[in-house]
């Protein structure tokens, strides 16, 4: 059986951060090859060496906050996630649509 690395080092960033720990620590007890790849990617520090944990990178916090909501939210969050954007990009388009409709006014 041939296994997509790619999908698993998603999984484990998105794992990393379920065990965040003293800022942007993270127990490292996945697979080696995984952490291997992660860290070879810039979104961990380097796994091998005395301590238990990793550090995750900026880019690496921000791509495993990403991949856990894609991942693993359930479909309630999803859409509660897509409302609340909807909601925000309705309400931009609306204040500016009068602002607009404001500034023409007072030329005239």
């Amino acid at each position: 059986m041939e296994l997509d690395n790619e999908k698993i080092d998603d999984t484990v960033l998105a794992l990393l951060l379920l065990g965040l720990h003293d800022g942007a620590r993270a127990w490292k007890e996945f697979d080696w090859g995984a952490m291997n790849r992660l860290h070879e990617k810039g979104f961990i520090s380097d796994p091998h060496g005395k301590a238990r944990s990793v550090v995750l990178t900026e880019d690496g916090l921000r791509r495993a906050e990403r991949l856990l909501e894609e991942l693993f939210l359930s479909q309630k969050e999803l859409l509660i996630n897509d409302m609340n954007m909807f909601m925000r990009s309705f309400v931009t388009t609306a204040f500016r649509n009068l602002q607009s409709s404001h500034s023409r006014s007072k030329k005239l």
